[in-house]
C-alpha cells in the first residue's frame, strides 16, 4: 500500500484533512490540478469554530500574523453616513476560545496550510497532477493521474475528493448535486486603496455594493444583482467604488461573476471513496460559511478516517454519510439560504429595512446568542 489516503484538491479542505491525517501519523498524498496555490479567492471570513480546528492543527499563529481580526461586526451605511448593524461576538465567549471573525484572503489560507503540509512528515503534496480516475476494491482503492506527460498510480486504503464543485471525484462514483440555484447573480470584485475602516460597509445609491477589507489596502466588494447584462462588471465596480470611496483612486485587482447555489450531492459515500468541502455541498456565500463548512467536514471526516484506519473498518464511512449530510441540509445549507432570501427579497431593493429591522430584533438576549451561535457556527 503506497498511502493511507489520497486526496484530490489542496484547496483550504484537502490541505486541512491532509494536515490533520499527517500529523495523526497517517500517510497522505494530496493531488492537485493548478500549478501552485490559488492566487485570488472568494471566501476571506474565517468564524469561531474554524478557528478552533486551525488552532488545533497547529496553524493559528501563522493566521494571526496575517489576517485582520473582528470581535464585532458593524455594517456601516456609507450612504447616510451611520452604523445600520452591530453585532458582537462576545455572546459565544463560553463556546469558542476565538470569539471573533478572523478575515485573511484565501490565497493566504491555503499558501500557510500548504506550507505546514509541506512541514509536516508523512505528507505529501504534488501540484500540476490532475486525478483522472480511480478503481476500488475491498481492501484499497488505486488512483490514477496525469503529471505533465507521464500518467501515475498509487494505491491507498481510502480516495476523498475535496476537489471543488466541478469534482471529479464525484463525477466518477455517478453522484450528481441536488438542490437549486437562484434566480439572483453576484458579482466579486478585490479593489487594491488606502482607506483606515475595515468594514463591512454598504451603499445602495446607484448599485447595491457591500465591501470589507480583507487585507493591507485590499478590498473585497460584493455585487448582488438580479439579471446579468443589465451593466458590465466594470461598470458595476467603477460605480460601487465611487459611491464607497468618494474621490479614491483604486487598482482593479481580481474580479469574478457567478450564480448562487444551495446544493447538496446526491451521496457522501461509495465505498473507500468520500467527498468533502464543494465537492459535497455548495451554498449561497451570503453569511461566508461555505469554506468554514468544508473545514469542519474535515474535522468529522479526520476523525472517522483516524478510527477507519486504525481498526481496518471502512464502515466507519457510513457515519459519515449519515450524519454529516444531515448535518449540512439542516444546519449551513438552511442557514444560508434563509439568510440570502430574505436579505435579497424584492432583489434586495429592501436589504438596507431589513437590516434595520434585524439590528432592532437583535436587541432581544436569547434571539441574539441563538443567531450569533449560528453566525459563528457553534450551535
Amino acid at each position: 500500500m503506497d498511502y493511507d489516503v489520497i486526496i484530490a484538491g489542496a484547496g483550504p479542505v484537502g490541505l486541512c484533512l491532509g494536515l490533520r491525517l499527517a500529523r495523526e501519523g497517517k500517510k497522505v498524498l494530496i493531488l492537485e490540478k493548478n500549478q501552485t496555490t490559488h492566487e485570488h479567492s472568494r471566501a476571506p471570513g474565517i468564524w469561531c469554530r474554524t478557528q478552533d480546528i486551525l488552532a488545533n492543527l497547529g496553524v493559528m499563529e501563522r493566521f494571526e500574523q496575517q489576517a485582520i481580526t473582528m470581535d464585532a461586526l458593524r455594517m456601516y451605511d456609507v450612504d447616510n453616513q451611520k452604523v445600520i448593524l452591530k453585532i458582537s461576538l462576545d455572546e459565544v465567549r463560553d463556546k469558542t476560545d476565538y470569539p471573533r471573525i478572523m478575515v485573511i484572503p484565501q490565497s493566504k489560507t491555503e499558501k500557510i496550510l500548504a506550507e505546514a503540509v509541506s512541514q509536516t512528515e508523512g505528507a505529501d503534496l504534488k501540484f500540476s497532477c490532475e486525478l483522472t480516475g480511480f478503481t476500488q476494491d475491498e481492501t484499497s482503492v488505486t488512483v490514477q493521474w496525469s503529471e505533465g506527460e507521464d500518467l501515475k498510480n498509487a494505491t491507498a486504503k481510502y480516495l476523498i475528493g475535496c476537489d471543488g464543485a466541478h469534482s471529479t471525484v464525484r463525477k466518477l462514483l455517478g453522484f450528481h448535486l441536488e438542490g437549486e440555484t437562484y434566480g439572483m447573480e453576484i458579482a466579486l470584485a478585490d479593489i487594491q486603496l488606502k482607506d483606515e475602516s475595515t468594514g463591512p460597509l454598504i451603499s445602495t445609491k446607484g448599485v447595491m455594493v457591500l465591501a470589507i477589507k480583507i487585507d493591507t489596502d485590499l478590498w473585497r466588494m460584493i455585487l448582488p444583482h438580479a439579471k446579468k447584462g443589465e451593466m458590465l462588471l466594470p461598470k458595476r465596480i467603477t460605480k460601487a467604488a465611487s459611491q464607497l470611496f468618494p474621490g479614491k483612486s483604486y487598482e482593479d485587482v481580481w474580479s469574478s461573476e457567478f450564480r448562487l447555489h444551495n446544493r447538496i450531492s446526491s451521496d457522501f459515500v461509495q465505498g473507500r471513496v468520500a467527498l468533502a468541502g464543494d465537492a459535497a455541498h455548495l451554498n449561497s456565500p451570503v453569511g461566508g460559511q461555505g469554506m468554514n463548512a468544508g473545514i469542519q467536514d474535515t474535522e468529522v471526516l479526520g476523525n472517522i478516517l483516524i478510527r477507519a484506519l486504525d481498526e481496518d473498518d471502512p464502515s466507519r464511512l457510513e457515519v459519515y454519510r449519515h450524519y454529516r449530510k444531515e448535518a449540512l441540509k439542516r444546519g449551513v445549507n438552511r442557514f444560508t439560504d434563509i439568510l440570502t432570501n430574505v436579505l435579497f427579497v424584492w432583489n434586495g431593493r429592501i436589504f438596507k429595512l431589513v437590516i434595520r429591522v434585524w439590528n432592532t430584533i437583535l436587541r432581544i438576549p436569547f434571539v441574539r446568542r441563538r443567531f450569533v451561535k449560528r453566525l459563528a457556527m457553534l450551535d
